[in-house]
């Protein structure tokens, strides 16, 4: 999906996020999601008949096959597929808008200031945290 130069089109990093989006949705966030549903409606039952996760799981296939967990798939690859689309784009966005073409040192500050993930700060970000630096 990358070009000649090893980047991202905008396009391609929103096409990206929604490959993953629907990855997620179809693999991961449908499944649990209507397992929790259904476990939800149980419990709300005079009798519920799922005694925990497992069994419920079991209970469900056996029941309704493994379909039975893939209830409500399309809404969830819509949601999801979005989502992720959403949020590739931003990211991308926002961490081409904080890297500086020499030595990157805005996007080590973004990352150690606001995600809290880098301990190490250059002697420009420590001016820069004092307020010596413009």
């Amino acid at each position: 999906m990358v070009d000649k130069d090893g980047k991202l089109t905008q396009t391609r990093t929103v096409l990206c996020g929604l490959g993953a989006g629907v990855m997620e949705a179809i693999v991961i966030v449908c499944p649990m999601e209507t397992v929790k549903v259904k476990f939800i409606h149980d419990q709300n039952q005079p009798n519920p008949k799922y005694k925990g996760f497992f069994h419920g799981v079991k209970e469900i296939v056996k029941q309704e096959g493994i379909r039975g967990t893939y209830q409500g798939l399309t809404a969830t690859i819509l949601k999801q597929g979005s989502n992720q689309a959403i949020r590739f784009f931003v990211f991308n966005n926002l961490k081409s808008s904080f890297q500086i073409s020499e030595g990157g040192s805005s996007w080590q500050y973004y990352n150690t200031v606001i995600l809290n993930t880098d301990t190490s700060l250059s002697d420009e970000d420590d001016m820069l945290l004092e307020g010596v630096a413009p």
